[in-house]
């Protein structure tokens, strides 16, 4: 094999590998078509095999889990290695079964009787154009099992790595949201959590300062239509100007559910509070107000009413 056949089998290669992956343009279709026929041997099905290969051990893996790219940089490495071990021992072997020039030979007078006894017999030997065929095809057959080898290894390579990885790489922890009463729960736990009695309604409102957070439990508020009405809390800050109480948000009231004997609402402050003195729940328009008239207050609760669990 030539270096220029060399060449040509590396952009057969080539090729193959491009149309397996992304697909050819028509001038590459083209050269890709005329290299086939140059070299039959040469399956065009040979990297779609590999590429198959791959997409079943991808599709086994799960979408939300990615390869470090520094595991997909060393595979790639990898690859590469064996590819090009596999071709310089293909290149080898196809140097090894070229043809070993002979030397010149040098005329040297003989006689008649010595040329009839010392000329060598052809009876039974093959045509030499028989056996350079065969002998092509042997090295076209040994340079496609050498490819399909190439591929092969690399598939296997990266299969192996996805399934150690799949097996060793740690699995992220899927934590469950916590339910609005577990949150209270976890809110109540805190030594800096205090209770605080609704006035005109049954339940409480659940706060802590150093955190900010808070919840409000009621049991028997009535249920609102959020078309006409909604709910709005407000935080007076002693602070602050009590004609701008902080909006601790708009909310709507539902039956309590199964098993539950109060509706729970998170508290949702617009603004730092930073001496609460009275909270207190109004009656508004769909979406609340910036400045509410107090009109219609349904409950207070008051923190020199607050104690600790």
């Amino acid at each position: 094999m030539t270096t220029d056949d060399l060449s040509k089998r590396e952009r057969l290669e080539e090729l193959l590998a491009l149309s397996s992956a992304e697909g050819l343009c028509l001038p590459q279709r083209e050269e890709l078509d005329a290299l086939l026929l140059e070299y039959p041997s040469v399956s065009e099905d040979l990297f779609e095999h590999a590429v198959a290969a791959l997409d079943v051990s991808f599709a086994v893996a799960q979408p939300e889990r990615q390869l470090p790219e520094a595991l997909l940089e060393d595979l790639a490495r990898q690859g590469e290695a064996i590819v090009a071990s596999q071709s310089s021992s293909s290149s080898q072997s196809d140097h090894g079964q070229r043809e070993t020039p002979q030397p010149a030979s040098t005329a040297v007078p003989v006689a008649k009787s010595d040329v009839i006894a010392t000329a060598p017999a052809t009876e039974g030997l093959e045509p030499t154009s028989a056996t350079a065929t065969r002998a092509s095809r042997t090295v076209r057959g040994t340079e496609s099992r050498s490819l399909w080898s190439s591929v092969t290894a690399l598939a296997a390579c990266v299969m192996l790595a996805m399934f150690l990885t799949w097996v060793f790489w740690p699995q992220e922890q899927v934590v469950p949201e916590l339910t609005l009463a577990q949150q209270l729960q976890q809110l109540e736990s805190d030594a800096g959590t205090v209770h605080i009695d609704w006035n005109e309604t049954d339940g409480e409102v659940v706060w802590n300062q150093q955190r900010q957070e808070g919840f409000m439990r009621f049991r028997n508020l009535p249920i609102n239509d959020p078309k006409v009405e909604q709910y709005q809390l407000w935080i007076f800050d002693g602070l602050r100007n009590a004609a701008h109480p902080v909006d601790g948000g708009v909310f709507d009231m539902s039956a309590p559910q199964q098993d539950a004997d109060s509706v729970i609402v998170r508290i949702q402050a617009k603004l730092h509070v930073n001496e609460p003195g009275l909270f207190a729940v109004t009656v508004e328009k769909p979406g609340g107000v910036v400045v509410s008239e107090r009109a219609q207050i349904v409950a207070t609760a008051s923190m020199d009413s607050a104690k600790r669990p």
